[in-house]
């Protein structure tokens, strides 16, 4: 009875070392980017408290992949508040220096902002991601910081 354990063991352990080879990658092999071409839709709040600054805005975001490395476009609408002033927030502009891996997408908008976030498991949205518009007022010379909070989707 003992050898018959003893063969079944070793035919056990043998079967998932050859399930364990087989079942990894070269971890030289680099991660397929996540394919994000396309058209995005958005949601963005920008946040500047030292300022009494807040905007509220949505937009599309276009996309043109090259492997890991992306670039676009941009056109939003929204409103801003700062103390008891409202004004409108509408654009178009260039997105650049994007880059992309299997779960995480990052680039700048326009010239001062950053954007940051994780990809859903499925690759088709962000939630909760993170950025910043820092940039200097060249009249005052008064430096601005604004953190934006993000989240985008396929249409």
């Amino acid at each position: 009875m003992s050898h018959h354990r003893g063969y079944l063991l070793r035919a056990g352990l043998g079967g998932m070392a050859v399930a364990l080879v087989l079942s990894c990658k070269n971890v030289d092999d680099p991660l397929t980017p996540a394919a994000i071409d396309g058209d995005w839709r958005y949601t963005e709040t920008l946040d500047d408290q030292l300022d009494q600054l807040t905007c509220a805005d949505t937009g599309t975001y276009t996309f043109e992949q090259s492997g890991p490395k992306f670039t676009g476009h941009y056109t939003q609408t929204g409103i801003c508040h700062s103390g008891s002033t409202k004004f409108v927030n509408a654009g178009v502009g260039q997105v650049t220096d994007g880059a992309v891996t299997d779960v995480h997408v990052q680039f700048t908008a326009g010239v001062f902002c950053t954007y940051g976030g994780r990809l859903s498991a499925a690759r088709d949205a962000v939630s909760a991601g993170t950025g910043i518009c820092d940039y200097v007022d060249s009249t005052t010379s008064r430096h601005y910081s604004v953190q934006i909070t993000w989240e985008m989707s396929r249409p």
